[in-house]
């Protein structure tokens, strides 16, 4: 069975493009609009969906788990915490696991790879394009290097051995080299290696030791107080410094390409202009090294419930938690796109709020049981 429960507005500048949307009833509603409007409504999908998430995410899928059952009384999320379990539906920061066949497979947040630089004395470091992809590649041995010299003037740096930790996430690696390349400034990586030990409490103690060269995620070296580089990216400009708002501006230069229910990779467009987020006027400097963390829903008896928990997971209240973790949350463009195909097979509600509902209630709507038709796989809005 399937129900769909209405659930609060979503702020005033959503309400600003419902405003825009009415005042021109004879048209057809723009699909942004629809998309926004739409995912004021909970659609549920009745019975249970076993959801694979890795240790990093916990916290903000079991926040998603809470709210979606919340919403959906008679459905069910049973969340394991490791890739050796069959699930329903797969949450990665990685490769999705070939024990999967997905439907879809949707960004649902985005991470960025960093250089981390550790020093017992907390020092943080600035790097060129060139300095970095010298150290990745190994030609640069140690830290008082005339390279890393000019690009931090006025800092003492010691005469100490650079020690690679070669133990590197994949997309991690991937988003920094890539990034280098775009800037004229490709590393060779023979020195590192994708490796899954990346996350063990030995690997951490490395990367923890004194000089050593490490590329990480940010949310993993922000969690840990890792000492990450700023990249000068522009001679002249401020370095950029990996953050949330850096990342995030990133993100907004990811393109994503959807096929009915079928999406694209998640690409970056390094020449793009990034876009500035909501209540800002001007967008940050982006840290372009991003990679996005991706929920796969397998082919099965369960395919539907997984659909349904991955549309409420881009919903724009859930990315909020997203947002509040190391992560960075979907742009609305990529969400969107992945919303668009993830919906395909579920139901179309037939009551979406109108502009005119309150925003001020956060409490949910009764639910509206069948209340609507299956989306078919050319459906543009939702």
């Amino acid at each position: 069975m399937t129900t769909v429960r209405k659930t609060r507005a979503l702020g005033t500048a959503v309400l600003g493009l419902f405003a825009l949307a009415l005042a021109g009833c004879a048209s057809p509603m723009p699909p942004d609009v629809a998309a926004i409007k739409s995912e004021q409504v909970v659609i549920c999908q009745d019975g249970d969906v076993k959801v694979s998430v890795p240790a990093q995410l916990s916290g903000v899928v079991n926040t998603w788990v809470t709210d979606y059952t919340s919403n959906c009384s008679q459905s069910t999320v049973t969340v394991v915490d490791d890739k050796t379990t069959d699930a329903d539906v797969y949450l990665a920061l990685g490769a999705q696991p070939s024990k999967c066949s997905p439907e879809v497979t949707s960004p649902v947040a985005f991470d960025a790879g960093v250089i981390v630089a550790s020093f017992s004395d907390g020092s943080t470091i600035n790097l060129s394009p060139k300095t970095a992809a010298a150290l990745i590649s190994g030609k640069i041995t140690h830290w008082n290097d005339p390279a890393i010299v000019n690009d931090n003037s006025g800092v003492e740096l010691p005469n100490e051995p650079v020690v690679i930790n070669p133990y590197a996430f994949g997309p991690a690696l991937d988003a920094v080299t890539n990034w280098l390349s775009s800037l004229g400034a490709a590393p060779a990586t023979s020195l590192f290696k994708a490796d899954d030990s990346w996350a063990s409490d030995s690997n951490l103690a490395q990367a923890q030791g004194e000089g050593v060269l490490s590329i990480e995620p940010y949310a993993y070296a922000t969690n840990n107080s890792l000492g990450i580089a700023t990249l000068q990216v522009t001679q002249g400009q401020d370095a950029v410094s990996p953050s949330s708002d850096s990342i995030y501006s990133g993100t907004t230069k990811v393109e994503l390409s959807a096929s009915g229910s079928s999406l694209g990779p998640a690409t970056i467009n390094y020449t793009a202009s990034p876009q500035s987020q909501d209540g800002s006027d001007q967008a940050s400097a982006p840290w372009d090294a991003v990679y996005p963390v991706t929920m796969s829903v397998c082919s099965g008896d369960h395919a539907l419930q997984g659909r349904a928990f991955t549309r409420f997971a881009l919903r724009a209240d859930e990315q909020t938690q997203v947002a509040d973790s190391s992560f960075s949350s979907v742009p609305d463009t990529i969400r969107f796109t992945a919303i668009g195909a993830v919906v395909v097979g579920l139901p179309t509600p037939t009551a979406i709020p109108s502009a005119s509902d309150s925003p001020a209630s956060s409490s949910p709507a009764p639910s509206m049981s069948e209340a609507a038709t299956p989306v078919p796989s050319d459906s543009p809005t939702q």
